[in-house]
């Protein structure tokens, strides 16, 4: 009886190709998205898994951090050659998530020399500048199947191959503002000396938002928009206080003057 069940099942099972080899048969053009949809993930392929010494791309974004309207660029080393090789094409899938849904993008490289570095400008999401957060991206080496458009051609179908090939990030800050000026100290008002300040910027909870030493009694400080108390301290103890209103993509001159006798 068991052997009767067994050869039952084998007979089922008999005609019926591995879905490898149903995805290998040769389809018309347009039938390529279908044999990736029927491999969950394979777009995706090693998102998750630290590329290899010979597929690292080494990409890196710069700068590390900007504003919403900030250009990054992209530059990665292609350790293959990119483009149509026969029935097969070969490209850089870079896939970018955002801190929120909407906020990521993605996109391909498909030209390049193997050895050469490759450089791409990222566009904003939608045109309407990053959104505020952290962004984590991922490079993919994929090879496939090359279909050129000509009505009634037969295309090879096989499985798309994803390779991680590396990882990079970057940050999006809101807009920032400069705050600079000299730091003054004057025993009348027209004679005044140089001297080695620290200068500090205190945002309206009494917060820390930013530090920095003067050169030749001239300070510069980056800050996010908002009103700051300043706090100019010399090696000697002297303290003197300011204020200035940061605005966005402006700069702010405030000029901080201590009295001595």
């Amino acid at each position: 009886m068991r052997d009767h069940f067994r050869s039952a099942r084998d007979r089922r099972g008999r005609g019926r190709p591995p879905a490898a080899i149903a995805i290998g048969l040769a389809l018309l053009p347009g039938a390529v998205a279908l044999g990736a949809a029927l491999l969950p993930g394979a777009a995706d392929a090693g998102s998750a898994t630290s590329p290899s010494p010979a597929e690292d791309t080494s990409p890196k974004v710069k700068p590390r951090h900007g504003e919403p309207g900030t250009d990054f660029k992209l530059s990665l080393t292609a350790r293959h050659d990119l483009g149509v090789h026969g029935e097969s094409r070969s490209d850089y899938r870079v896939a970018i998530s955002g801190p929120r849904e909407g906020c990521g993008l993605s996109f391909q490289i498909g030209h390049g020399a193997a050895g050469t570095r490759i450089h791409r400008r990222l566009a904003h999401p939608g045109g309407a500048g990053w959104c505020l957060g952290s962004y984590k991206g991922t490079v993919s080496y994929e090879t496939g199947p090359y279909c050129p458009p000509q009505p009634g051609h037969a295309c090879p179908l096989f499985v798309v191959q994803g390779v991680p090939a590396g990882r990079f990030s970057f940050r999006v800050e809101p807009a920032k503002g400069t705050v600079e000026g000299e730091v003054r100290e004057c025993n009348t008002p027209t004679t005044c000396a140089t001297n080695d300040f620290t200068v500090s910027a205190y945002d309206g909870a009494g917060r820390l938002a930013g530090s920095t030493h003067t050169d030749h009694n001239h300070y510069k400080l980056r800050l996010l928009p908002g009103s700051y108390s300043l706090v100019a301290r010399s090696d000697g103890g002297l303290k003197c206080d300011g204020s200035a209103m940061v605005q966005p993509h402006r700069t702010t001159h405030a000029d901080i003057t201590c009295l001595v006798p």
